[in-house]
């Protein structure tokens, strides 16, 4: 459980999911058990009742050929005995109620003139009661007084003007076991459970070795994280010891008033301790500017847009992250009229206007990553820039 609980959650959702399905797929499967054993009671009491059927006319024959009720009933007992009787399938004949024969001649002498529902309570099988009163032929699923299941099939004879009820009485246990299909479920069951279960152990051995490669990454980068601090310092040591650097500097200090050297320094120190990156970027699309009150005509660009900041934290730097954002900002311009496009719908789309805006812009998205932004560079033409250099100070 402790392992279980230490993996991440996109592997515990996986666990789930997995968890989940074979949960369906066994519900799935014991409810259609539940059907075929349904169908297959069914079936089974079809038969019994063929056979009850087959009873009742031949006892019907005899009474009609002369024979006495004591007689049909022995040849009807006498079949009984030996025929199915096991302690899962058995016969009973019973007059109105009271039982006349039941399982054999040896269990009968204990049950004789017994009401049947001793054996078969009332409450538990008024259905089964009701239909012995209608005197017809019908199988029902009925429950002794062990609670165990019965599928029982009776038929009903008219004898010397005495009802009388034959049942043949078969264990729903016997006839389960007797079908092969419960076995097959069975396996089919087992089958489930065993493939489950090596996909669980599938996603744990396989989150182990996930672990381990996660944990590989997280190393390389604070070592990369490492490495970029040590440059840094080195660069800053260089800059900050270089005794010729100094020299020249106090020379410089003795010359020149205090004001007049301060900004060097900054400037040497910044350059120093401040890496900064470049990012090009490029626009395609179509303007036309205002010229004297006058509109142009229309026409393509290819602008570049050039970007050099810093980051405010040394730390590992994805690039990614800010050429997505930044591609997202020009992207409603690509392959457009820009002058269709706010805000140049009412802003004059000269390259100024276009450098301050998206200058703009690109600040709020790399102040929101942690940058700053020291320099724009804006490009119509190769040949034509506008720059904004943007003074900076961190924090």
């Amino acid at each position: 459980m402790k392992q279980i609980l230490k993996i991440p959650s996109s592997n515990k959702k996986r666990i789930i999911v997995i968890v989940l399905c074979f949960v369906g797929i066994l519900f799935f499967n014991s409810v259609e058990e539940g059907k075929h054993q349904q169908v297959l009671l069914e079936r089974y009491g079809e038969e019994q009742l063929l056979l009850i059927k087959q009873v009742v006319a031949f006892s019907e024959n005899m009474s009609q050929k002369g024979e006495t009720v004591e007689e049909v009933l022995q040849q009807l007992t006498d079949y009984f005995e030996e025929n199915v009787t096991s302690g899962s399938r058995y016969w009973i004949l019973c007059q109105g109620r009271q039982i006349v024969f039941y399982k054999n001649n040896a269990v009968t002498k204990q049950y004789i003139k017994l009401p049947i529902t001793n054996y078969f309570p009332q409450e538990e099988n008024i259905n089964f009661y009701k239909e012995i009163g209608k005197r017809g032929f019908f199988s029902k699923v009925v429950s002794d007084q062990y609670q165990q299941k019965f599928i029982i099939s009776s038929g009903s004879i008219q004898l010397s003007g005495q009802i009388y009820h034959l049942m043949l009485c078969t264990s729903k246990d016997f006839i389960t076991n007797q079908s092969q299909t419960r076995v097959h479920h069975t396996y089919i069951t087992l089958g489930i459970l065993l493939l489950g279960a090596v996909s669980l152990c599938s996603v744990l051995l396989f989150h182990k070795e996930l672990v381990r490669a996660k944990r590989e990454i997280f190393s390389l980068k604070q070592e990369v994280l490492k490495k970029n601090c040590q440059v840094s310092a080195l660069s800053s040591e260089k800059y900050l010891t270089d005794e010729d650097s100094a020299q020249r500097m106090e020379a410089e200090e003795r010359k020149m008033p205090k004001e007049q050297i301060e900004e060097p320094k900054v400037i040497l120190e910044k350059r120093a301790l401040y890496r900064q990156y470049r990012l090009k970027f490029y626009l395609n699309a179509y303007h036309s500017i205002m010229i004297d009150g006058k509109e142009g005509d229309i026409h393509p660009h290819t602008w570049q847009v050039m970007i050099q900041m810093v980051k405010q934290k040394d730390e590992f730097v994805l690039f990614n992250e800010i050429e997505d954002k930044i591609d997202a900002l020009f992207a409603k311009y690509q392959d457009q009229t820009i002058n269709t496009i706010a805000p140049f719908d009412t802003l004059n789309p000269s390259l100024e206007n276009i450098s301050e805006y998206f200058k703009n812009e690109i600040t709020v998205i790399l102040q929101e990553s942690g940058w700053i932004l020291t320099q724009f560079e804006c490009s119509e033409t190769p040949t034509r820039s506008y720059l904004i250099e943007i003074p900076f100070e961190i924090q």
